[in-house]
């Protein structure tokens, strides 16, 4: 196993051929698992250690990629579509029930309040920020962040949008499904409602729970495309940024201090010491983007290796550079896939620029459409069953008449 803070060279290579100077990104391995139908998946597998160096808990992120590719694929298969991003976000917690402490990462699609389209856009973050220039003042707080922390060498990558000046020819930098998932994390409500998503989750699962402590934070994105230079720079600024007003984690930290509650959470944290809470980045998507061309170093196949000696790419929450780097897999788009059921989007749909965007309108429509088909789908599989029971118990009645 490998610890992916401390790999070696990994690096994305830019269009010249050059190493990627400035690049926060890591690139991780993908395989294809066992009865799996060739559709390639991330290797990433999340632990915390204790100070004594044991594991407490860990997380195999391969599946919840897997499942946001799926549904990013029923929305992108018909042309036109822009850039669909889906999220979801895990936490690393220790649960007190019934005097016994728990350790168990739970995990769940983000939600994010959007238009009565089913897809959210930068026109609905510029309602919540009150406009435009608002708008991009919350994203170019952490553009200017990432970028200092991840290339404080000033080395070219990538366009560098202006996040101040009113220029709409650097919204094709800015408008992306990133940015806009980030500036909805910086909102005032996003923490709260993150968080009273997470104490449903506990509920349900440790309905005796009285207590949580909170370690950390996964985000967990999938895309059509990988992030470009500026929208690595608004996540890595997101995952370290404790500004009182802007910052994710401050906020969230107050919020599960908030009283009230027969669930009490806290969330142990040192601000000076960077991983006593932290968001893990982890991206997987089907295509390179502009700025990178990716080439993925390695496919596993586990039917061809044995299990034992399939390398796994290890995320230590706590290592010092895991708040500065974004874990990227790029999943070949190539591999034959069998056809996919339609299937029910639990998590908002996050497109890039607004509704007027080129694209927009198609990716907006297929949403709807894939909603539709996936519940006309649940209701045909009913119809189907109930009809198989009444058969079934025609027969039954036949043969006790007779």
């Amino acid at each position: 196993m490998s610890a992916i803070g401390y790999i070696g060279n990994r690096s994305c290579m830019v269009s010249q051929g050059g190493r990627c100077e400035g690049c926060p990104r890591k690139l991780v391995t993908s395989q294809i698992r066992p009865n799996d139908d060739g559709r390639q998946t991330a290797s990433m597998v999340v632990q915390h250690l204790g100070l004594d160096k044991k594991v407490l808990s860990k997380l195999d992120l391969g599946p919840i990629h897997r499942e946001l590719e799926a549904d990013c694929l029923g929305i992108t298969r018909q042309e036109g579509a822009s850039n669909v991003l889906l999220a979801r976000v895990s936490f690393n917690c220790e649960i007190t029930e019934a005097a016994q402490k728990i350790r168990d990462y739970l995990s769940f699609n983000l939600k994010i309040p959007g238009d009565e389209d089913g897809v959210l856009t930068s026109d609905k973050m510029q309602e919540v920020w009150k406009g435009r220039e608002a708008f991009f003042k919350s994203i170019g707080h952490f553009y200017a962040l990432g970028r200092t922390i991840a290339n404080p060498k000033g080395a070219t990558h990538g366009p560098q949008p202006n996040y101040s000046r009113k220029d709409p020819t650097h919204d094709q930098f800015i408008l992306h499904s990133e940015q806009i998932v980030v500036s909805y994390l910086a909102s005032p409500e996003s923490a709260l409602m993150i968080k009273n998503y997470l104490k449903a989750l506990i509920r349900g699962k440790y309905p005796g729970s009285t207590s949580a402590k909170v370690y950390n934070m996964g985000l967990h994105l999938h895309s059509k495309k990988t992030c470009c230079s500026a929208c690595e720079y608004v996540l890595v600024g997101l995952m370290n940024s404790w500004d009182p007003v802007l910052g994710f984690l401050p906020k969230f930290v107050q919020a599960c201090e908030q009283e009230g509650d027969t669930l009490s959470l806290r969330v142990p944290q040192i601000p000076e010491l960077p991983g006593s809470f932290s968001i893990l980045t982890t991206v997987t998507a089907n295509e390179p983007d502009q700025t990178h061309r990716l080439a993925q170093e390695r496919v596993y196949r586990r039917k061809d290796v044995a299990l034992d000696s399939v390398p796994i790419d290890v995320i230590e929450v706590a290592a010092p550079l895991t708040a500065r780097t974004i874990f990227t897999c790029v999943v070949n788009p190539h591999v034959p896939r069998s056809p996919l059921l339609h299937r029910e989007i639990e998590g908002t749909v996050v497109i890039s620029g607004s509704k007027k965007t080129k694209g927009s309108a198609s990716t907006i429509k297929a949403t709807q459409e894939e909603s539709a088909a996936a519940l006309e789908q649940q209701i045909g599989g009913v119809d189907r069953l109930f009809s198989s029971f009444k058969k079934i118990r025609l027969k039954f009645v036949g043969k006790l008449r007779s």
